[in-house]
């Protein structure tokens, strides 16, 4: 599928990613601007996580500290994927708090008449 060889390509070149969550099945849901520096398949899995973020300190016995968000993760079942679609470069330029340079539109299975969409975006920050 080619979204999962732009997703290798990415990581290759120390991409980072922005999802947003369009939550069609639950009633007034939405997550935007979630942050991740890596992604992985684990299993049926599709993760996106920060588990390769670097220390943002350490403390003086040499413990390194890291940012809250540095456990996060989002997880999304690869068999619960219905299509995926990239978007223009138009679209992409106003979606998330910093330009991205391709951008896809996971489209869920629908459950009861509704389908969640979760919109990867991949930018590079180095």
């Amino acid at each position: 599928m080619e979204f999962f060889k732009v997703l290798e390509d990415a990581k290759k070149k120390s991409a980072e990613y922005f999802l947003h969550l369009n939550a069609g099945g639950l009633d007034n849901v939405d997550l935007s601007d979630a942050y991740f520096t890596d992604w992985r398949t684990l299993g049926v899995l599709l993760t996106f996580c920060n588990s390769n973020r670097k220390p943002i300190d350490f403390k003086k016995d040499g413990t390194p500290i890291y940012s809250f968000d540095s456990d996060m993760s989002f997880f999304i079942k690869k068999g619960e994927i219905s299509y995926i679609e990239e978007t223009t470069e138009t679209e992409a330029d106003d979606w998330f708090t910093l330009p991205v340079h391709r951008m896809f539109h996971i489209h869920m299975k629908e459950v009861g008449g509704r389908g969640n969409v979760v919109t990867v975006g991949i930018f590079y920050n180095n």
